[in-house]
């Protein structure tokens, strides 16, 4: 249960940092 969140918030973050160097990029 414990090693769930921190799993979860990293794929949360790899996602919202794909996002961000995704958009100026497309931009």
């Amino acid at each position: 249960m414990f090693f769930g969140k921190p799993s979860v918030i990293g794929a949360i973050q790899g996602m919202i940092t794909g996002l961000v160097c995704i958009t100026p990029a497309a931009g």
